[in-house]
């Protein structure tokens, strides 16, 4: 399984969603590193580097954040999936009761997931303050040149959940 993670990530080297200043490996891998320096446990820094998983060219088309969770469920247990299914509500969250700056690219998708909302999130669900963590990591994963992990280090963190 863990080469399973590793050519899905290699995939994503060079996808860049457009308008975004980084691919979505260096995105991954940002965000991965952003949630290990903050003392994340290993499923939440795994989800961090996975968040996105469903925009690789390997992964059916649809909502990618379900489709991110529907493929990551077997493969690496159910809060890692969880996580990773709820990191657009807690955007949509986030814009609705902070003052949470989105890149122009991130402002633009959120109309197409339903806007900004507080209604209808699982707010009380003992993992939802993890997906807003997982959300402002994702978010800050957006520097061209930043320091990161390099692809080995995140498997070595995969391979401890699998």
């Amino acid at each position: 399984m863990p080469d399973e993670i590793e050519q899905v990530l290699a995939s994503l080297d060079g996808v860049v969603d457009p308008g975004e200043p980084v691919d979505e490996l260096s995105h991954a891998l940002q965000a991965a590193g952003l949630a290990e320096a903050a003392g994340a446990d290993d499923e939440l820094v795994v989800a961090a580097l996975l968040h996105d998983v469903a925009r690789s060219p390997l992964l059916p088309d649809g909502p990618h954040d379900r489709v991110g969770a529907r493929w990551l469920a077997p493969r690496l247990g159910e809060r890692v999936a969880w996580l990773v299914g709820a990191h657009v509500q807690a955007k949509r969250w986030l814009v609705a009761t902070d003052d949470y700056p989105l890149s122009a690219v991130s402002t633009e998708s959120l109309r197409t997931q339903g806007g900004a909302t507080a209604d209808g999130l699982p707010l009380d669900h003992p993992w939802w303050p993890a997906a807003v963590r997982l959300r402002r990591f994702d978010d800050a994963a957006k520097i061209p040149g930043a320091p990161a992990p390099t692809v080995a280090d995140v498997l070595r963190i995969v391979a401890r959940l699998a």
